[in-house]
Parts: structure tokens; sequence; C-alpha cells
């Protein structure tokens, strides 16, 4: 622990040397304080591993965000354009003032002027106050921003663990997810994704909980600001209420009515809810327009699927969404500097690790008969979390579905500890890792 704790500390140090802007220094300082105190925030006797994985993950992610700023230095850009046109908020002096805020969060909020005015602010006013009582905010003082987000979420993800697994494996497989996935690429660059996907975790928490009163008004408090932060993904939050309410009461007296009540409540909220269901599929559409104009699918095998019939496209998208980008080595083959070729190599660990993780889930629940074995609960947080990797296949783009990553990651590991012999999963691992030879190999020949 006292080496971790030292090299954490080396670490921000080298890095805030390197990178040389007042800026960075004060986010890394807050990022510590906060992660570390909320490293805190589990039981007692488990505190011990949940502070050791935030200073293994602080050191990490710290060192990925300085790596990754430098992609982006100068207009610059690499895999991703969004962070520029987040990076251009530190070199306007906008309107910040209360009346402003007020406005706009009303107009945001009621009107739907804006479906992502949450994080607009959130960047906004950390502009603001680089600008003003700083150097002015540098890259990787705005993508610490974020950082600062994927780094909770490990913790959150360690305290769901910790309800199925010893504490030593909930570290194990927390410690895992936050290097392997695509959590560790997503919360060293400027995108909201990673913040998203922290709210989430935290409803991912609360729904594995028993209910009460108390958590289903912090299901709606966690629905308004996601909402805040990407209109469709705070609406979608909606379905984890009903969950919530729906798994306590389908035993109980009233469950022959449970189910036309539900029916005639979804109803009622596509008809009182209409412009933002509007709206979240306008953005939608946007995503699918945007890829069409990149020439992201404008051939191959992407442009194929997304001219199968309605239906049979959203599964054969979801399936081709779950090993992306193919090959996971394409990104290298663009990549000119140090930085370029570190981001091209996380982009082929999370790429790779997730095949291994979502494709034998899936043949252990429909060619080996677990969906039959699992709890009821797994069995709607999977269905949940497939509807929701479907509702974002109009675009290609997985950090849009990161969100429900960990309920795919939870129920992977509860099927391969506690259910599957491990012969069986070595022998779907081989599979696995044959079939993504030969499909590579296929890839490669078709190109020349």
């Amino acid at each position: 622990m006292i080496l971790l704790l030292f090299i954490s500390i080396i670490t921000f140090f080298v890095i805030n040397l390197l990178d040389g802007s007042t800026s960075s220094f004060v986010a890394s300082i807050i990022v510590y304080i906060i992660g570390l105190f909320f490293s805190y925030n589990v039981e007692h006797d488990k505190r011990r591993y949940s502070i050791k994985l935030f200073f293994i993950v602080y050191t990490i992610y710290l060192t990925s965000a300085y790596i990754f700023s430098l992609s982006f230095q100068n207009g610059n850009y690499f895999l991703l354009s969004d962070p520029i046109n987040y990076l251009h908020e530190f070199s306007f002096n906008r309107d910040n003032s209360f009346e402003f805020y007020l406005q706009y969060f009303y107009d945001g909020y009621f009107k739907l002027s804006d479906n992502n005015v949450l994080y607009n602010a959130y960047v906004r006013l950390s502009a603001l106050f680089a600008n003003s009582f700083l150097d002015g905010g540098s890259v990787l003082y705005a993508t610490l921003l974020n950082t600062l987000f994927g780094i909770l979420s490990t913790t959150v993800l360690y305290r769901i663990l910790l309800r199925y697994f010893s504490t030593k494996k909930a570290y194990k497989y927390a410690l895992y997810f936050s290097l392997l996935s695509l959590f560790h690429f997503y919360s060293v660059v400027i995108v909201r994704d990673i913040i998203i996907a922290f709210f989430y975790l935290l409803v991912i928490e609360v729904v594995l909980k028993k209910y009460s009163t108390k958590n289903l008004i912090k299901l709606l408090v966690l629905l308004l600001i996601v909402w805040g932060i990407r209109l469709y993904s705070g609406l979608f939050i909606i379905v984890f209420i009903l969950y919530y309410v729906y798994v306590p009461l389908r035993n109980s007296k009233f469950k022959p009515i449970i189910l036309p009540l539900y029916i005639l409540l979804l109803i009622f909220l596509v008809i009182t809810s209409s412009i933002v269901v509007e709206q979240s599929l306008e953005e939608i559409k946007l995503y699918q327009e945007f890829s069409i104009e990149k020439g992201e699918v404008s051939g191959g095998l992407s442009n194929y699927l997304l001219n199968l019939p309605f239906g049979i496209k959203q599964v054969a998208l979801t399936i081709y969404s779950q090993f992306h980008p193919f090959p996971p080595y394409a990104p290298l083959l663009s990549a000119t500097t140090f930085s370029q070729y570190y981001m091209s190599v996380l982009t082929f660990i999370y790429s790779v690790w997730w095949a291994f993780v979502f494709f034998p889930l899936l043949l252990f629940l429909f060619l080996k008969g677990v969906l039959k074995k699992m709890p009821i609960e797994f069995k709607l947080l999977f269905s949940i979390a497939i509807i929701f990797i479907m509702a974002n296949t109009a675009h290609i783009d997985i950090r849009r579905m990161m969100p429900v990553y960990p309920i795919i990651y939870l129920i992977f590991l509860n099927v391969k500890d506690y259910i599957i012999p491990r012969k069986t999963y070595r022998r779907i691992n081989n599979l696995i890792l044959f079939l993504f030879l030969l499909f590579s190999a296929i890839y490669l020949f078709l190109i020349g």
C-alpha cells in the first residue's frame, strides 16, 4: 500500500512537470483528493482494497490522460474529433452570469433546447475557473474533468462486485475492467460518455439493492442528472426505474395486474413525452447521418449490415458492434506519433478483451442453457442492456453503449465463476480465439 501511494505521488509530480500547466496541477490534486475520499466510501473491512484500487487506477489513468492529451494539442486530433469542440470553450469569453445559467437550464430541461445542457455548463464553468484563476485550461486540465469520473467509476464497480464476490475477487475484477475495457480509453479523453457511464453505474448499484422509497428518489435524481448530459441516455433510466419497482412486486398478490399496468404506464410515458422521444430519435438519426458523411459506413461490412431488414439489422449490428473496431489493429495503421500509437494500443486491448467477455457470455446463455439457470433479476438486466445497445446501433460507436457494459460484465463473471465449468470456459475461449484469427485472416485476404 505504501509503495502504491509513493508511486502515485511520484507519477503526479512527473506528469505535471512534463505538462507544465498550473491548471493541470490543480486539477490533478482535485482528482486525487476526490478519488481518495470516494474510495473510503465502502465497508471498513473492504476499504484497504478500495484504496489500493484507487492508487493503481489514478496512476495509470493520469499517465494515459497526459499521453492522450498530446494528440489533441494545437487543434490536432486522432481517432475522434469531439474533444476539439470542447477545447474551444477555453478560448472564448462567454456569458457566465447567474441569470444566464438560470435561463439556460430552464430552456434545456423544460424547452429541450439543448440535449446536453448539464455537461456544457460543466465545461463552461471549468473553463471560466481556469481562465480566471489559473493559467488557462490546458488539454490535460480539460481531460481530467472527465478522468475524475472514470476513476470514481472503478470504486462504484468495486462496490457492486462486492455483493457477489469475495473482496480479493471484487478488487481483481474491478481492476481488470478499469484497465482493459473501453472505460480506460474514454476516461482519458474529452468526451461526456464516461460521465454518463459513471451515473449509470450508480443507477445499477441502486437497482441491485432492496427496494426502498429513498432509493427510488435517488433513481429519479440520477435520471435528471443524466438527462442534462445526454437526453436519450437520461430517458432510458426510466426503464431501470420500472425494473426497480417491478422486481419486489412480481411475486406479490398484485402480480396479475402488474403487466397490464406497466403496459399502460409505458403508453402514457410515450404519449406525454412525445417531444422527448422525438428529440432522442432525432439525435440518434443524426449520429447515423454523421457516420455516413464521415464515410465510416459508406462501404464494407457495416454498410451491408445497415441495409439489412429492420430487426435483423439491429441484431447483426449489436453483435458486430461488440468487436469494434474490426480489425482491432486498424488504428495502428494510421498512427504516426507515440501518443497515437498509445491510443491505438488501448483501442486494440479493449476491443479484443471485450470480445472475450461478450461473445462467450452469448454462447453460455443461448447454447449452453445458462439463461434458464440465471435468476430473473439478471435475465431482466441482461435484456435491458441488450435493448440499450440495440437502440444505439443507429451509429456504431461503442462509447454510447458503454453505460450498460458493467451489467454485461457482472453477469459474465457470475456465469463464469458460479455456473460454467472451467473446462467449458476454456473451450469457449479457444473457440473465440480461433474465430478471431480466422476472421482476421479473411479480412487481410480480402483487402489484399
